[in-house]
C-alpha cells in the first residue's frame, strides 16, 4: 500500500491539526482542495501540484463560514481547483457561493473516494482523510464533470417529479392493500374497499393536478421545446431527464452522457481477448430510465425510431438488447438537436455547402 504525498501519516492530523494550519502555500502557486461535505459542517484540505498537505480545516456549513474559506484560499495561491464529494441538498450552499464566487468545482463520486482511499496509509475513516482522497483524486484526473449548482428552474422540477414518484408509490400501496383485504365480515370489507376506493380517487386527481403543473414549468425551460419534440419523450419524461442532468453542459459529448445513462457498454479486455464489452455497473438509474421508456413509447409510432427497432430484430437482438441499442441511438439524437438549438424532423436535414 502506498504513502500519501505529505511526508506523515494521515492519521497525524487528529493531533497536529493545528500545525498543518500554519503551512501556507507561496504566492503563484495552484492548490487543489477537496471538500468532505457534511450537513452542519465540511471538512476543507488543500494539496499543492506536488501532492504536499498544505492546510486542513473545518468549516460550518453556513455562508459567512464558507466564503472565509473561499476567501482565505483565493488569497493565499494564484489559482483554486475545488472539488466535492455530493452534489445534494447539504451542497447546495457551498456550490452556491463557490459559483458566485467564480471558482471552479468537479465532481468526485463518493465510490472513487472509497476506492481511492485504500491508496493511502491507514484505515481509518475520516473527515481529514476524505477531504485529502478528494483532493488527491481531483489533483491527478482530468475527466472529472464539473459540479454547478442546479438552475432555480430544475431544482423545482426535481421536487415535483420526486412528489409524483411518491404518489405513484402511494397508488401501488392502496392497489395492493385493495387485493389483500379478505376479511370475513362482508360489510368490513366492503366499507373498507370503499374507503381504498375514495384514496385512490383522490390520488388521481392530485397526480392529474402535479402533471399539469410540471407540464407549465416545464414549458419556460429553454430547452422544453427541443427535448419534448423526440418522438416518446413527453414532458414527464422531458422533466425526469432534467432533473436527472440538471445542466445537459457538463457533458463534453454524447458519449460521456450515454455513460452516465449505462448505455455505453465497458470494455473488459486482457491479453488477447479483446472486444469483451460488458454492461456498466456504475451508472444514473433514472436517466437510464428515461431514454428506456422514451425508446419504448416510440414504438408506437411509425417513425426513424420503430425503423431502428425493427432493423435491430432482424440482425438477431433480443427486444431488450435492440430497445438498449435504440435508447443509445436516442442520445445521440437529443445530443445534436441541443447542440443545434433545433427540433426533431422526420427527416434527415438537408445539408448546405458554401461556394
Amino acid at each position: 500500500m502506498g504513502s500519501p504525498p505529505s511526508a506523515e501519516p494521515v492519521s497525524w492530523w487528529s493531533t497536529r491539526e493545528a500545525r498543518v494550519e500554519q503551512q501556507q502555500p507561496g504566492h503563484g502557486q495552484v492548490v487543489w482542495v477537496g471538500i468532505d461535505v457534511g450537513k452542519h459542517a465540511h471538512h476543507a484540505a488543500a494539496v499543492a501540484a506536488d501532492g504536499r498537505l498544505v492546510w486542513s480545516r473545518r468549516v460550518a456549513n453556513d455562508q459567512a463560514a464558507i466564503q472565509g474559506l473561499i476567501g482565505q484560499a483565493t488569497a493565499a495561491a494564484a489559482g483554486v481547483r475545488w472539488a466535492v464529494d455530493s452534489t445534494g441538498s447539504s451542497a447546495v450552499l457551498l456550490l452556491a457561493l463557490l459559483a458566485a464566487a467564480d471558482q471552479p468545482v468537479v465532481y468526485v463520486p463518493g465510490r472513487v473516494v472509497n476506492r481511492m482511499a485504500g491508496a493511502f496509509a491507514g484505515e481509518a475513516k475520516t473527515d481529514p482523510k476524505d477531504a485529502l482522497v478528494i483532493a488527491q483524486t481531483a489533483r491527478m484526473r482530468q475527466d472529472l464533470l464539473a459540479a454547478r449548482p442546479r438552475p432555480e428552474l430544475v431544482a423545482e422540477l426535481a421536487v415535483l417529479v420526486g412528489h409524483r414518484t411518491d404518489l405513484m408509490a402511494e397508488v401501488a400501496l392502496a392497489a395492493a392493500a385493495a387485493q389483500r383485504i379478505r376479511l370475513p365480515a362482508q360489510d368490513l370489507t366492503a366499507r373498507l374497499i370503499a374507503e381504498l376506493a375514495s384514496d385512490l380517487l383522490g390520488l388521481d386527481r392530485r397526480i392529474k393536478e402535479l402533471d399539469k403543473t410540471i407540464g407549465q414549468r416545464l414549458a419556460s425551460h429553454p430547452q422544453a421545446r427541443i427535448i419534448c419534440s423526440l418522438p416518446g419523450m413527453g414532458p414527464l419524461l422531458a422533466a425526469e431527464l432534467l432533473a436527472a442532468v440538471g445542466d445537459l453542459g457538463s457533458f463534453p459529448d454524447a458519449g460521456h452522457l450515454a455513460a452516465y445513462a449505462g448505455l455505453a457498454p465497458v470494455p473488459r479486455d486482457s491479453g488477447r481477448r479483446t472486444n469483451n464489452l460488458h454492461p456498466p455497473k456504475r451508472y444514473n438509474r433514472r436517466l437510464r430510465r428515461v431514454f428506456y421508456l422514451s425508446a419504448l413509447s416510440s414504438l408506437s409510432t411509425p417513425g426513424p425510431s420503430r425503423d431502428y427497432y425493427r432493423r435491430k430484430r432482424a440482425q438477431g437482438r433480443r427486444h431488450q438488447q435492440a430497445l438498449i441499442a435504440l435508447a443509445r441511438r436516442r442520445v445521440d439524437v437529443l445530443w445534436a438537436l441541443l447542440r443545434d438549438n433545433r427540433c426533431f424532423e422526420p427527416s434527415a436535414p438537408i445539408k448546405t455547402t458554401t461556394a
